[in-house]
């Protein structure tokens, strides 16, 4: 079966490379910065754009979760489950635009 290559799949795989450039550095400790809220910016767009793609109320917590981190009035425990939830969010990210991709189907 060929592949099928189209405007949809190209900002698709585009998508999950930022993520996972993403997932990255969150891994690595960037809890603060302006590059998470360019990408959730690019994620609403991108789910704009392409609706039905990703679910709104993950995109929605991610950022929720993502402003969480960028204020520094938390830390400890707290710190720790929104790190995870954000994490869990970008690997969402990552399944669902590997799943809605054509050419893996």
């Amino acid at each position: 079966m060929d592949p099928r290559f189209s405007v949809f799949n190209g900002t698709t795989l585009g998508f999950v490379a930022v993520t996972i450039w993403m997932l990255s550095a969150r891994l690595r400790g960037l809890i603060g910065g302006n590059w998470p809220l360019f990408y959730y910016a690019g994620v609403i767009g991108y789910s704009t754009i392409f609706p039905g793609s990703l679910d709104p109320a993950w995109v929605y917590s991610g950022l929720v979760c993502t402003l969480l981190m960028r204020f520094e009035f938390m830390g400890g425990v707290f710190l720790k489950i929104i790190r995870v939830l954000d994490i869990i969010v970008l690997i969402y990210f990552i399944f669902a635009g590997l799943y809605s991709m054509t050419f893996f189907l």
